[in-house]
């Protein structure tokens, strides 16, 4: 029915919405578009649970693949902005691969290289919490560690012994607030109890979740250190950082010296790999998607080859049934690419990303749970369009270019 519709309507000028014979076009070039654009809604209407189906996989697959990238950009434009204030160079020595306190007189041949400013030496470790059976880690901050962390604190920094600030992930596994004591075990198996004067806030909770930050003696008695895990050092010119790391390593042999730069690659190494394995909670609705698309693709339906027929038959030139299928397919990808990427932008900047954060930033209890910025950069929309609307649109036109070559009275019989 259908197509007799179809055709009544080509022959007779009576379509729903107006005359839209090519033989009968009365407006200008920008009415004949737009009544081609009403041809193409029309169209859509006409098959209203089929293309509907085909909408709302489209919305879930750009909904998942944008938040995937925006909750990316958003975590390493975080790190850059938290990793711009801090040491210009981090050196440490290690033992099978991990971290060992340096030895004694580092700090001085460090500090004596020309074009060093200064050289903080900082004491941390790692602490499992039988509780809650999650891992803290212990550190006592400089100043300009705590310049850097202390945005949001609620409290203070620990200043005598017996004092600590705490990450806001160690205070909500421990139920902790100021005023509160936390006790912790030490590597002898004694207990140590030090009062909660500081919780760090949520706008550094990337970096600061799982801190337990101690004064300096108490840092070194807790876990056992008598000389710095490793020095943070600034240098004077940036230009010079690589040419500082190369004396260091001179200074110092065996000593391993990252950069600020080093550390931005490990971080963005580290989300890239995870937004890699992030990518396979994507893989059955994106193989649901090509099934679809490759469908479209492969050709067209006998219906549909009689409606090119028909069309052809009444005086319809190819490019104009060409126009109609990508307006056709036009309207169905923006409509989709813009209701599924104002759905990732309210998903990750008002909800906090929940559907990806666990994959993306970690699952542990004391993950950090506030929200990240939104960067939505031309990069971002450039590579969705390219991976997800031109596929589409292709795969719409392209059987109806190979049928629009066809003999109208072939293709009707």
């Amino acid at each position: 029915s259908g197509t007799g519709l179809l055709g009544r309507a080509c022959l007779t000028g009576s379509w729903p919405c107006g005359t839209l014979s090519p033989t009968a076009w009365q407006g200008t070039l920008t009415m004949k578009h737009v009544r081609l654009l009403e041809f193409a809604l029309w169209r859509l209407a006409r098959r209203p649970w089929k293309n509907l189906a085909l909408f709302s996989i489209y919305v879930v697959i750009v909904f998942l693949a944008a938040s995937y990238l925006l909750y990316s950009a958003g975590l390493l434009l975080e790190v850059r902005e938290t990793l711009g204030n801090g040491a210009d160079l981090v050196v440490q020595a290690r033992m099978g691969g991990r971290a060992v306190p340096l030895p004694p007189g580092s700090r001085d041949r460090v500090a004596s290289i020309l074009g060093v400013v200064s050289v903080v030496p900082r004491y941390w470790g790692y602490y499992y919490d039988p509780l809650t059976a999650v891992g803290f880690t212990v550190v006592s901050l400089p100043e300009a560690e705590r310049e850097r962390h202390g945005a949001g604190l609620e409290g203070r920094f620990p200043a005598t012994e017996g004092e600590c600030a705490i990450g806001e992930g160690v205070a909500r596994a421990r139920g902790l607030g100021i005023g509160d004591d936390l006790v912790m075990t030490d590597g002898n198996g004694v207990g140590r109890l030090w009062e909660v004067v500081g919780i760090l806030g949520p706008s550094s909770s990337l970096f600061t979740s799982d801190l337990v930050v101690l004064t300096p003696k108490d840092a070194m008695n807790f876990l056992g250190l008598s000389t710095p895990l490793d020095l943070a050092v600034r240098v004077a010119n940036p230009a010079e950082v690589e040419t500082v790391a190369r004396k260091v390593r001179e200074a110092l042999p065996g000593a391993f010296v990252f950069t600020k730069s080093n550390i931005l690659a490990t971080y963005q190494a580290a989300f890239q790999w995870r937004s890699g394995l992030a990518q396979l909670f994507l893989l059955l609705p994106m193989l649901a998607f090509a099934v679809v698309v490759w469908d479209r693709a492969a050709g067209l339906s006998p219906t549909e080859l009689r409606e090119v027929g028909i069309l052809k038959a009444v005086g319809w030139t190819p490019a104009e049934i060409l126009e109609v299928k990508f307006l056709e397919g036009l309207t169905v990808s923006v409509a989709a690419f813009g209701l599924g990427l104002s759905a990732a932008v309210v998903h990750c900047l008002l909800l906090g990303g929940p559907l990806v954060a666990g994959v993306l930033r970690g699952w542990s209890r004391i993950c950090p749970q506030h929200r990240l910025p939104l960067v939505l950069d031309p990069v971002t929309l450039v590579s969705l369009i390219i991976i997800l609307v031109a596929p589409y649109l292709a795969a719409s036109v392209i059987p109806y270019w190979k049928a629009a070559a066809v003999d109208p009275d072939s293709a009707m019989r």
